[in-house]
Order: C-alpha cells, then sequence, then structure tokens
C-alpha cells in the first residue's frame, strides 16, 4: 500500500503528528521525530509508515541493526511498502552488498513505479558500477518523481583525490604568462 493510503486512515490529530515527525526528520531533529513516531505508534500499532521512519531515523544515526529492526516490523504489517524494501536496499549497499540493494531497488519500482526514491537509489548504483545510460533514466525518473537528490561533500574540490596535477598545471602556466608579460 502507498504511504498516501495509510495516510487517509489516521485521524486529523494522528495525521498532523505524523507529518510534524515527517518535518522534524527533515530537517535533522531526530529525537524530535522519533518521540512524535513513538507516541502515534502507541495509538495506531499498524501504522507502517512510521516504523519505516523510525528504520531511517537509527540509518541516520549509524544503527544499522535497529534501523533493520524496525523496517522488518513495518515488514510485519506491509510486505510490499515500498519505501521499507527501498530502505532495506539501502541497508544492504552501507553493508557493501550493491547486487542485493539492486535487486531490493527493483522489486520497490515493481511494487510501485512512482516511487521515486526507489529509482533515485537505484540510479546511483548504477552510475557507481559505471552502467550510466540506465543510471541517468533512473535518475530522471527520479527527479521527475520530486526525489532526486545528490551526495553533496563538504570536501574542497582542491582536497580531491587527483586534483594536485591540475592545480599545479594552472599555476605553472600563471607564473609562465606573468613571466612572458614582464
Amino acid at each position: 500500500m502507498r504511504e498516501k493510503y495509510y495516510i487517509e486512515e489516521l485521524s486529523e490529530d494522528l495525521e498532523k503528528k505524523y507529518n510534524d515527525a515527517v518535518s522534524e526528520l527533515e530537517i535533522g531533529k531526530l529525537d524530535e521525530a522519533e518521540e512524535k513516531l513513538n507516541e502515534l505508534l502507541e495509538e495506531k500499532e499498524e501504522f507502517v509508515p512510521a516504523y519505516n521512519k523510525l528504520g531511517v531515523i537509527s540509518f541516520y544515526r549509524k544503527d544499522l541493526e535497529k534501523a533493520e529492526e524496525w523496517l522488518k516490523k513495518a515488514e510485519e504489517f506491509d510486505e510490499e511498502f515500498a519505501p521499507v524494501i527501498t530502505n532495506f536496499g539501502s541497508l544492504a549497499k552501507k553493508r557493501g552488498d550493491k547486487e542485493k540493494a539492486k535487486k531490493l531497488y527493483k522489486k520497490a519500482i515493481e511494487i510501485d513505479s512512482d516511487y521515486g526514491a526507489a529509482h533515485n537509489n537505484l540510479g546511483v548504483v548504477l552510475r557507481e558500477e559505471g552502467d550510466f545510460s540506465s543510471s541517468v533514466k533512473h535518475l530522471k525518473k527520479a527527479r521527475k518523481l520530486g526525489s532526486y537528490s545528490v551526495k553533496i561533500t563538504d570536501e574542497p574540490f582542491y582536497k580531491r583525490k587527483g586534483c594536485l596535477v591540475p592545480v599545479a598545471l594552472v599555476i605553472f602556466f600563471t607564473l609562465l604568462i606573468y613571466l612572458w608579460l614582464s
């Protein structure tokens, strides 16, 4: 079942609580989001999206075992919830099993072809493997569905491996031109 159907089954108060938790999660307030999701589950135990989000929180905290526990709990209620399957794929990828990750992302897409995160994650794995044409196809689909994300690194470009040679050449040629013009 898709997330929107689960949300439609919630009371207005629980829907607000869930949306607030998702907002907290999106801005990195993991403790606040976790608290709201747990409160929601006390009232609506079978609300699969909350277990999924708790799995995401554990994943962000790098507690992969706890993330897996939350996802398995969600799976007990709904084995075909695309976000859970996609997050199982992310766990597999994090653990170094890209083949399993690809299978899980593809399974999530089979279940819900409009689930952008699965397309995005599959596109990333395909790009890492050098399958650029398939990668672009899935990344375009993810962007169209509003789920396109790229990994941003805080590392300055000049500290990246292989960057020293171009920087040295730029400095050398700048110096050469300066000396030639003077």
